[in-house]
């Protein structure tokens, strides 16, 4: 090894035994180091601090915010929430067959606020699944099965509105849940 190498591993030793022996010798005589403030003391997580608040905030009451969106209906696809007008209405009902791929294609393209595609299947939910990263409109399930419409729910990466015969016994659940839009 150079000399210089040689010299610099001496001295870090050196640095490193002195740092020891301080080390011991404080322990040995109660002296303690003074280190800087913890991450939670400088954010305010202390025992004391969370007391305080914890006092401070003993009577408060939780009040839900005010919807800013009164008489529409907040739908969301995957990627952004829309904001639709209660007589909001689809174009044309489409089915999850071969071709589904180029029908949400031209419904993006159409003039209607949002998109409908009718469950008649479990094929229909696997479609829905594999092609909803198309979607930039909301989307209206019409199904007339609601063990098929839950699925396609759980599918979904979004908050759908329903069309269809269900009773409102059989969608109340899935309004609970998933936020389903009746």
């Amino acid at each position: 090894m150079k000399k210089k190498t040689i010299a610099a591993l001496a001295a870090g030793g050196a640095l490193l035994l002195a740092a020891v022996v301080i080390g011991v010798l404080s322990l040995v005589r109660g002296y303690f180091i003074l280190l800087p403030p913890t991450h939670m003391q400088l954010n305010g997580q202390t025992e004391e601090h969370i007391a305080a608040l914890k006092a401070a905030l003993k009577d408060a009451e939780y009040v839900r915010p005010a919807p800013e969106c009164l008489g529409l209906l907040p739908a969301a696809t995957e990627k952004e929430a829309f904001f639709l007008p209660a007589d909001a209405t689809h174009g044309a009902v489409l089915t999850a067959d071969g071709d589904l791929e180029d029908k949400l294609s031209d419904a993006m393209d159409d003039e209607w606020p949002m998109v409908a595609l009718k469950f008649a299947s479990w094929a229909d939910v696997d479609a829905l699944a594999d092609y909803q990263y198309m979607l930039r409109k909301p989307l209206c399930l019409i199904c007339d099965d609601a063990e098929l419409l839950e699925a396609g729910l759980r599918a979904y990466q979004g908050r759908a509105l329903y069309e269809g015969n269900l009773t409102e016994d059989a969608l109340a659940p899935l309004v609970e849940k998933y936020g389903l839009l009746v």
